[in-house]
């Protein structure tokens, strides 16, 4: 069984092959099934997001329109199980949640049971072609599949996919499902309000018209502001517009347009929310010390937007390092020698200190308080700090490889070693062992 296992997790298919008391084995099938199922899908989509549900639509004819032979789209390795375990019904709901076609290759009378095809479908929406070609064609049923899962909208006929209740209870269910609706429904207002409140990228779905509808955008961007990106040029200058994506998401700003990033209450919003958006702020007010302040408070590597001006400000760039040391690089030159801006950026992150100054890296109070935060700080102190005792004993503790970088005349020093040995399992002890290898050094 072992070796059946191993060979169908690489190849899902040779379940064909193996013999008829392991088709009856669920751990065997279900493994098969769902290597199969993973090849497919990565072949059908070619790893490309936007392409994984292309097959869904598809001809079942398992050729391209160039007659150029390829793999089945429908195929489903529960096609080599027993007839026992295509009956099971909790065995199919599992082998459903696994593989989208599994549904296909079940019991006929599992998939002209409409109770059983619903349960199917709120395990895996897009297992719904699987049902008996009567279910597809009931239109009270469909209403049921689409409102277990709304992606069960893939599956439907196009008469259903242009079914106002029907696509509404689809989007109702999940958003996203307005991606499989008619042409006509996508251009239905009540239809693409219900489906971007509940998820906003999808106005992406939605026809050129209600693109350009004021309420249709604001209310896909109070759910997520980058659903912007998708609206009509004319609205990404309307400032309500604008100002609600950006309260729901600051980087909403890259689509705004030009003029609006120039608004400052505007950008103050963005940048109060999230610090990188910064970087789409206009040029005067990368220039502005209240915007870049508040940018970066929020994420102090935002600094390396600002304008030069303001990476010579020591208030800014002390509030940058203080809420993330590595924002320290983008800092004046001049700044990084300043000792109380690298001993606040090396506090946040102890390798900030391989962008300060040269003279501060051998400053025993900056390489000690880098080596705190992070052992591994060592190896950016100057080469007199690696020959300091309480430096390099303390690097030791969080950093077992610490003494490969200390000075030969302290890694000669059997009593320094001793002691270094010491203090770091005296330090390791304290903690929870995960490994067997955690308390490890480079002697």
């Amino acid at each position: 069984k072992s070796f059946v296992q191993e060979a169908v997790h690489v190849d899902g298919d040779v379940l064909q092959f193996v013999p008829d008391h392991f088709k009856l084995d669920r751990e065997v099938v279900l493994a098969a099934v769902q290597s199969a199922s993973e090849a497919r899908v990565a072949k059908e989509s070619g790893d490309d997001v936007d392409n994984a549900y292309s097959f869904l639509a598809q001809p079942c004819d398992g050729h391209n329109t160039q007659g150029v032979e390829r793999l089945d789209p429908w195929h489903s390795a529960l096609v080599y199980a027993s007839g026992e375990l295509k009956r099971d019904q909790q065995f199919i709901l599992a082998a459903v949640e696994m593989d989208t076609n599994a549904l296909r290759h079940a019991a006929a009378e599992l998939r002209e049971d409409p109770d059983f095809v619903v349960r199917a479908v709120g395990r895996n929406g897009f297992s719904l072609p699987g049902a008996a070609p009567k279910l597809l064609e009931d239109r009270t049923f469909t209403l049921r599949a689409v409102k277990a899962d709304g992606r069960a909208l893939s599956g439907v006929s196009e008469r259903m996919r242009r079914d106002q209740d029907v696509v509404l209870a689809a989007v109702n269910a999940r958003g996203d499902a307005l991606m499989f609706a008619s042409a006509e429904m996508r251009a239905n207002r009540e239809v693409v309000l219900a489906a971007v409140a509940l998820w906003g990228p999808a106005l992406r779905y939605a026809s050129p018209v209600l693109r350009s509808d004021k309420e249709v955008v604001i209310t896909a961007v109070k759910t997520w502001g980058l659903a912007l990106q998708h609206a009509n040029e004319d609205l990404k200058m309307d400032r309500e517009v604008v100002l609600a994506a950006v309260a729901n998401d600051g980087l909403a700003l890259s689509h705004a347009s030009c003029e609006l990033s120039d608004d400052k209450e505007l950008v103050l919003a963005a940048v109060g929310l999230w610090g990188a958006a910064l970087e789409y702020a206009s040029e005067r007010l990368q220039c502005d010390r209240e915007v870049v302040l508040t940018a970066v408070r929020r994420w102090g590597v935002a600094l390396q937007y600002a304008n030069h001006d303001l990476k010579k400000d020591k208030g800014v760039v002390l509030a940058a390092v203080m809420t993330d040391g590595l924002a320290l690089p983008y800092a004046a030159t001049e700044l990084r020698d300043d000792k109380d801006i690298v001993l606040s950026a090396v506090r946040t992150c102890g390798s900030a200190l391989a962008h300060a100054s040269e003279q501060l890296r051998g400053n025993k109070e900056v390489a000690l308080t880098a080596v705190r935060a992070r052992g591994q700080a060592l190896r950016y102190v100057a080469e007199s700090m690696r020959a300091d005792r309480e430096v390099v004993l303390t690097a030791s503790k969080s950093w077992g490889s610490a003494l490969t970088l200390a000075s030969k005349d302290l890694s000669s020093d059997r009593n320094f070693m001793t002691e270094v040995v010491r203090a770091r399992f005296d330090t390791a002890a304290q903690r929870v062992p995960s490994k067997p290898s955690w308390r490890t050094m480079a002697l």
